[in-house]
């Protein structure tokens, strides 16, 4: 098989658009299974956002970054440091925030992290700096994946809230990145839900 050596900004960039198009492709075909069974059981509604995540968020997206001749850069990973976060967020989700969202949650933001702060940062760093791939990356978390949401708004909070994930991830490892996203997902699910 032919693996092109480099890629253009250009291409870069419109693959990782397509990437996330193609995850939000597939948790909506796990959504919309869900309602168009009437399924009401969290558990399996869980078990159908995790499967139908991981394949739209990472599998995919991985077969496609091999097949397109990226090289993928594993993120940095502290199993204990996640473990210790695990811990602490289930603590604060369940007993002091008593949120029913906590998987719904942590199942979002490890997929997207995955995506974002491990793919997709792979496939921007093959043509951009490091500054430059946070911020492509951040723009197109903000604007692209939350496209349902008010505009302004992502882009006065999510895009910040992606250059901090990515800072995360960078200096402490993606645990601390899913870590974050996930209380926060979880905070505004408590807060604003």
């Amino acid at each position: 098989m032919f693996m092109k050596e480099s890629h253009s900004k250009f291409e870069a960039i419109i693959i990782s658009i397509g990437m996330v198009v193609l995850a939000g492709l597939f948790v909506n075909i796990g959504n919309v299974f869900a309602l168009f069974w009437s399924i009401d059981n969290q558990m399996i509604i869980n078990c159908i956002l995790a499967f139908s995540s991981s394949v739209g968020f990472i599998a995919i997206p991985l077969l496609f970054l091999h097949l397109l001749g990226f090289k993928f850069i594993k993120p940095k990973f502290n199993i204990v440091f996640a473990i210790i976060l695990l811990i602490v967020i289930l603590f604060i989700s369940i007993f002091v925030f008593k949120s029913g969202e906590t998987i719904h949650a942590l199942i979002i933001a490890t997929c997207e992290e995955f995506l974002f702060r491990g793919i997709i940062l792979s496939v921007l760093l093959s043509c951009f700096t490091k500054r430059e791939a946070f911020i492509l990356g951040s723009l197109v978390f903000a604007i692209l994946l939350h496209l349902n949401g008010d505009f302004l708004l992502n882009f006065v909070v999510k895009f910040p809230a992606s250059i901090i994930l990515y800072i995360l991830a960078d200096y402490f490892g993606l645990q601390s990145s899913i870590a974050f996203h996930w209380l926060y997902n979880i905070c505004v699910g408590v807060f604003l839900g």
